[in-house]
């Protein structure tokens, strides 16, 4: 019997195959050219008779492909040779706990954390287990609408590393840069990041950081392994009470073969990391990134407050770009300068239910905020091209010329 369509809705025809454009925080999309290149080598590998999907992990195939992908992707972040490149499981929330397990000098320990939004929030939750954490800055008096500037941090000199999360994926914000420590007089602290959301969509100084990680569905892949990056003094030091899954010593001495690796996961993160440098490397996807963002911003800033950006722009996520269907109607504090979240601003939810819905209908999918804080959110990572936000700008224009008296 077949089975219906899952298209609920008409739509137009945006991308090619059939494809809606979609703006999901994560998973995400993924470039149409990876994906063939994947269907294409789906079935038999290179003529091994066997998928990725099927191989040993101790076999020479697979051994060859992971070989690849680490180079890859090596080449594609300059990795410096003080640095090693991890394949684990368990997504960024796994390493909220495998961080102080591994950095950690002993138990009551304590490290500093800098708390942006949900995932810092979380990551400080779940590292307060295994340690004294301390909040060095925050900006949650204000509901995440701006980044606390690094000479403000109050750092402890001894804590045994400092971390960030590099892009909150929920609320919108993102660091311009690498926070320099040494304005926060603390050169010596080791510097950590959490980097999910926005991993490879530019260059990353890598020296600056005793350990980076990033789950791979949002810019590298499909969900099931998440690359860490860890320094040669963060290995071999963790916790007697560290699994063997959380170990970064363990996985980098078994070459991210501790257990079974999702293969084909691994084999993805290869073939975006081929995508990204046959563009151009980081550098140059890095523009890419940041156009495809100001071409939203700029939509929602000249719309008089008909989409109300609740993001300082010092501090706007080139990810994940967080807007309010507020109105004609709308009043609000010229750039967000008195701003709390999506509390600044009374959206007009009536109104920006038709918005999802005639985006829907255009094809434009996955564009509702957090389910925390409403709103909408248009994620903007490695797999959309530029063909969905040229639609989505027209969209919104469109929208807000015909909806100009609601």
């Amino acid at each position: 019997m077949d089975l219906p369509s899952l298209a609920a809705t008409p739509r137009q025809q945006v991308l090619p195959y059939g494809r809606v454009v979609n703006f999901s925080a994560g998973p995400a999309c993924m470039p149409i050219e990876v994906l063939l290149e994947a269907q294409q080598e789906f079935v038999n590998w290179r003529g091994c008779g066997m998928s990725i999907m099927e191989m040993s992990h101790r076999g020479r195939y697979y051994l060859k492909m992971m070989e690849e992908t680490k180079g890859r992707l090596a080449s594609l972040l300059h990795l410096p040779q003080s640095h090693h490149l991890l394949f684990m499981q368990g997504g960024a929330t796994l390493q909220f706990a495998a961080q102080p397990l591994n950095m950690l000098r002993g138990l009551g320990d304590s490290a500093d954390y800098v708390v942006t939004g949900t995932w810092s929030q979380y990551a400080l939750k779940e590292a307060s287990k295994f340690g004294k954490m301390r909040v060095a800055a925050e900006n949650t008096a204000n509901g995440f609408v701006d980044l606390p500037p690094v000479k403000e941090w109050t750092l402890n000199p001894n804590a045994a590393y400092v971390h960030y999360c590099d892009n909150e994926t929920v609320h919108g914000l993102e660091f311009p840069r690498t926070p320099d420590l040494s304005k926060a007089r603390a050169t010596r602290i080791r510097l950590t990041s959490d980097m999910s959301s926005n991993f490879c969509s530019r260059p990353i100084d890598i020296d600056a950081h005793a350990l980076i990680y990033a789950g791979a569905q949002k810019n590298m892949g499909p969900a099931g392994v998440t690359v860490v990056i860890a320094r040669d003094d963060v290995l071999g030091k963790e916790l007697a009470t560290c699994p063997a899954m959380c170990s970064y010593g363990l996985c980098c001495k078994a070459d991210s073969a501790l257990n079974t690796p999702p293969v084909f996961a691994v084999y993805m993160v290869g073939l975006m990391s081929k995508y990204i440098q046959e563009r151009g490397g980081l550098e140059t996807w890095s523009r890419v990134c940041e156009a495809k963002a100001q071409r939203l911003y700029e939509v929602i800033d000249a719309s008089e407050n008909f989409y109300v950006c609740p993001v300082k722009k010092d501090a706007r996520s080139r990810m994940n770009v967080r807007f309010l269907v507020a109105g004609a109607s709308a009043e609000r504090a010229e750039d967000g300068a008195d701003a709390q979240g999506c509390s600044a601003v009374k959206e007009n939810e009536a109104l920006k239910k038709k918005f999802l819905r005639e985006a829907e209908e255009r094809g434009l999918y996955h564009l509702a905020g957090h389910r925390a804080l409403g709103g909408c959110r248009a994620s903007l990572y490695t797999g959309m091209p530029n063909e969905g936000v040229e639609a989505l700008a027209a969209f919104m224009k469109e929208f807000a010329e015909e909806n100009s008296e609601a």
